[in-house]
């Protein structure tokens, strides 16, 4: 336990009639990646050059696949981004949505951070698909 839930454990226990536990069920890894890596870096020019912002990478909490990626024994960069709501959106919310102009930024971003990440590693990449007709 850390602090705040050993205090929170502690007062309820002092004060109450019954007792209070906690059980881990869960170990989710923080996720970290180097503010200067080539992954981030080449994210920040996807979003700049699709979206026109700059941004400034942030910690967040939460539970993300990327927990499970720092787990193993090849390390790399890992980001977490995703289409931003739009305002008045209701994320994590019912009818949870994200337009669909920024869920096709977001597939941009997607295929420019795919191209430049490998870049010069003889990797052969097929990323555009024509989804005209799905929309």
């Amino acid at each position: 336990l850390v602090g705040s839930e050993m205090c929170i454990r502690d007062k309820a226990n002092a004060e109450g009639d019954g007792t209070l536990e906690f059980q881990q069920i869960h170990n989710i890894i923080p996720v970290e990646s180097d503010p200067h890596g080539k992954l981030l870096t080449v994210l920040r020019q996807a979003v700049k050059t699709e979206r026109g912002l700059d941004f400034t990478p942030i910690f967040t909490q939460g539970a993300t696949d990327a927990s499970a990626f720092v787990k193993s024994a090849n390390k790399f960069d890992v980001v977490w981004y995703g289409p931003t709501a739009d305002v008045g959106a209701t994320g994590h919310r019912i009818d949870e949505y994200v337009s669909i102009a920024r869920f096709r930024h977001a597939q941009k971003i997607y295929e420019q951070v795919a191209r430049q990440f490998f870049e010069g590693s003889g990797a052969k990449l097929k990323l555009s698909v024509d989804q005209s007709d799905c929309f």
